[in-house]
């Protein structure tokens, strides 16, 4: 009787609706990070670049800022904007394509290569979307907006090795 009893509370727990999955916002700093990509990209490759990669299943624009030390001044003692390595690609037909200073480009086998491993690595979706700041000496970063893979849009930030796999995505962006 007790493992017919247990039979029947299995096959009910089976039917049971799914707790509904929380969705929470981003943060301040990743929605900060989103923005500070966006307009990265936009200074660089322009809105019609941004428009087309955002139009295609994949898309990924990065941005490295180095760190130490600080921007340089001019001669009147105004900081001079630094412009930090960005990147734009898209995929298309299972081609990675990144925007550069001649417009657009299939990225080569060996960074396209690296683009995937890392993109198919299921760790770098448990990456914390905002990396600690492990051992960091200066205020140094890597963003990545990005959607790949069917998941929905999202950004991250590394930090001096605290998303190991968010740098290296962000490093083969660059190298595209």
């Amino acid at each position: 009787m007790r493992i017919a009893i247990a039979l029947l509370l299995l096959a009910f727990a089976g039917c049971a609706a799914p707790a509904p999955v929380a969705v929470t916002s981003p943060s301040p700093a990743v929605q900060s990070a989103q923005k500070e990509v966006e307009q990265s990209v936009l200074a660089r490759f322009g809105e019609a670049a941004l428009a087309r990669a955002r139009r295609a299943d994949e898309f990924i624009a990065a941005v490295r800022y180095p760190g130490l030390p600080m921007p340089p001044h001019d001669t009147d003692g105004k900081p001079i904007t630094p412009v930090y390595p960005t990147a734009l690609l898209y995929r298309e037909k299972g081609q990675w394509f990144a925007y550069g200073m001649g417009g657009v480009h299939p990225v080569l086998p060996r960074w396209s290569q690296q683009l995937e491993t890392v993109l198919r690595d299921p760790r770098i979706f448990a990456e914390p979307a905002h990396g600690g700041f492990v051992g960091c000496t200066d205020a140094g970063a890597s963003y990545v907006w990005m959607r790949v893979e069917g998941r929905p849009e999202q950004t991250r930030i590394g930090h001096c090795g605290g998303s190991p796999l968010t740098e290296q995505l962000v490093s083969a962006a660059l190298m595209g």
